[in-house]
């Protein structure tokens, strides 16, 4: 089977369409920030599927995919908990909600704009 064919990656490409049409509408600054991370990990998406696919040997390049995937969806914001100083807010953009933890925890750093 071809990989164009396969779902996971007519979900993948989905999504990477869908990122382009959201990146679009993005502030200039987010555009070449936020938006460049998010037009490049869906582009790794593709790649890392279309790797795996094309190969004899599949476990080796589905682990890579697989942690890519799994890499850690909570992003920590600037804003401190000011009820409890030692936590900070962060965002899980694998779900959208938001959670104070403790500031000792290894999440990633993204910018998040409050409303």
């Amino acid at each position: 089977m071809r990989y164009e064919n396969l779902p996971i990656y007519k979900s993948a490409m989905d999504l990477a369409v869908y990122v382009e049409q959201i990146v679009k509408s993005f502030d200039k600054y987010y555009k070449y920030t936020i938006g460049e991370d998010l037009r490049n990990y869906s582009k790794e998406l593709l790649f890392l599927i279309h790797r795996a696919n094309s190969r004899v040997e599949k476990s080796e390049h589905l682990l890579l995919l697989r942690d890519k995937c799994e890499e850690s969806n909570n992003y920590w914001s600037s804003s401190e908990n000011v009820s409890n100083s030692s936590n900070a807010w962060n965002v899980n953009f694998n779900n959208g909600n938001t959670n104070n933890n403790d500031k000792t925890n290894e999440y990633y750093v993204r910018c998040v704009r409050g409303r």
